[in-house]
């Protein structure tokens, strides 16, 4: 009896079990780091903590402030 399809084979000569790897597995490419890990301002963090129990009309000030400086 036949093949019964498609047979996997690998188009690279390396072993597959080393396609992928990287030092740091949360780097790109590039070297970048993820955003969840770069590190962050302390006031901008004091601000984001804060910002689900602000009044709406607080967050549209700081909205507004930001837009308006920026």
């Amino acid at each position: 009896m036949g093949g019964a399809g498609f047979e996997l084979v690998s188009a690279t000569p390396c072993d597959d079990r080393d396609l992928g790897k990287s030092p740091d597995p949360r780097a790109a490419k590039s070297g970048a780091v993820d955003a969840r890990e770069a590190p962050v301002d302390p006031d901008l963090a004091l601000i984001i903590e804060a910002w689900p129990g602000l009044p709406e009309a607080v967050r549209a000030k700081i909205v507004a402030m930001v837009s308006e400086a920026g």
